[in-house]
């Protein structure tokens, strides 16, 4: 039901993906196959980053989920469209 969505929002959390709670490739593997682009936002944060194509969010998310894996504090408001 996910897949034939238009538009689809999640929060993006490094921490969890870091414990047993998820795996960033399920996560991307599903973007990649099902939207073409979207936006990456820090959390709580007003400012947007501006839309790129599918490939350079993945690139950016599989960045940050290690990057941010000890953090907590650190998640992401992510948008994806088709």
């Amino acid at each position: 039901m996910l897949a034939r969505a238009e538009l689809l929002t999640l929060e993006f959390w490094p921490y969890a993906l870091a414990g047993d709670a998820g795996d960033v490739t399920t996560i991307v593997d599903f973007l990649r196959a099902n939207f073409t682009q979207g936006e990456i936002v820090a959390g709580d944060s007003d400012d947007p980053a501006g839309t790129e194509p599918i490939a350079a969010l993945i690139d950016q998310l599989i960045k940050r989920a290690e990057s941010d894996r000890a953090d907590r504090d650190v998640y992401y408001d992510v948008w994806v469209s088709k």
